[in-house]
């Protein structure tokens, strides 16, 4: 992965003339957002940097034995204390997403409206124009994967620790679905050989992340499959829908839904799946496509509010939950000829 020099070269001096950093990642963070912050965080730690995490909202609690002892602020939370840090930043480190608003309602004005020089790290398509500087691939398999090339490109390969590596890793691992997916790069595998020897304990990591379900969650994950599964085998799609109802059941936390969708796609001839969760004030959906021949990123943009990878991505809607299934239903109709 080539990393622009010029770009390199200015924001080492930023970094170096830095007072102030932050780094933000977006709202609802998966693994590889809490391991791309807490990777960038130790670095520009051990540059002796005055560093800050905001963290939108709680990250799953499957992540709790890397992440519990980085200190972090909730920015739904601890609102006014993050957004004066965003505001009072003279670089923003984004993470992870490529649109402002998905860092949350509490944090995305502050964020737009900061004097800070902005970095995006990421690899989304289609970043917004509000980032002064840009190391985004599409292609990487990560966004912990073009972190760990953009410290290698400020500092060298040395530069990344242990704690730095494991972070990245699992990353990688979680956003390929333990390798499964988006992984089809030999630069990623060399990268992951690098993290192996750091130190990085691929089982033991995998044990934490898959193997660590609380009873609710794998009671909620059988419910799921057993009673919501619907499946429509001439569109070669199915769908799981979740109401708040269903989930206060069984007493849902962060990251219980996490894969979820894709146990549609494990279905054989299904090429696309959809997970419909109801929350308080808004409904998400999350798009998986088995085939690169339909692209759930343009899928969301067109219909749903939302975006991200051509075969793995995600939209909102605000309005009844029966007003979703009925346009879902429809579009999966519609779309036969293209799933």
């Amino acid at each position: 992965m080539t990393l622009n020099e010029n770009d390199i070269k200015n924001v080492k001096s930023l970094i170096a003339n830095s007072k102030n950093i932050a780094i933000i990642t977006h709202f609802n963070p998966d693994a590889d957002a809490v391991g791309s912050s807490i990777g960038l965080y130790l670095y520009l730690k051990a540059k002796r940097k005055n560093v800050n995490i905001i963290m939108p909202n709680p990250f799953p609690s499957f992540l709790d034995f890397f992440a519990t002892d980085i200190p972090m602020i909730l920015g739904y939370k601890e609102t006014k204390k993050a957004n004066d840090l965003l505001l009072k930043s003279d670089i923003i480190f984004c993470l992870d997403f490529n649109m402002i608003h998905r860092v949350g309602n509490a944090n995305k004005d502050a964020l737009l409206n900061s004097p800070a020089t902005k970095i995006l790290i990421d690899h989304h398509q289609l970043p917004e124009k509000h980032f002064n500087i840009l190391f985004s691939n599409p292609n990487a398999s990560s966004t912990t994967e073009v972190l760990a090339h953009f410290i290698k490109a400020l500092s060298g390969k040395r530069a990344i620790t242990f704690e730095m590596a494991q972070a990245i890793y699992i990353g990688i691992c979680t956003d390929t679905g333990s390798f499964s997916y988006n992984c089809n790069n030999a630069e990623t595998y060399a990268l992951v050989s690098d993290l192996i020897a750091k130190g990085v304990k691929a089982d033991m990591v995998h044990q934490e992340v898959y193997n660590t379900f609380s009873e609710n969650r794998l009671r909620l994950l059988g419910y799921s499959i057993a009673e919501k599964l619907k499946v429509f085998p001439k569109y070669q799609a199915a769908y799981i829908c979740l109401t708040k109802e269903e989930l206060r059941q069984y007493h849902f936390q962060p990251g219980d839904t996490e894969g979820l969708v894709n146990y549609c796609l494990n279905l054989k001839g299904i090429n696309f799946g959809c997970l419909i969760t109801e929350r308080d004030r808004i409904i998400r959906l999350s798009f998986r496509s088995k085939v690169n021949t339909f692209d759930v990123n343009q899928f969301a943009r067109k219909y749903w509010d939302g975006g991200g990878h051509i075969m793995a991505s995600g939209g909102t809607y605000q309005g009844k939950l029966e007003d979703v299934i009925i346009a879902l239903e429809k579009q999966i109709k519609t779309l036969k000829d293209e799933i």
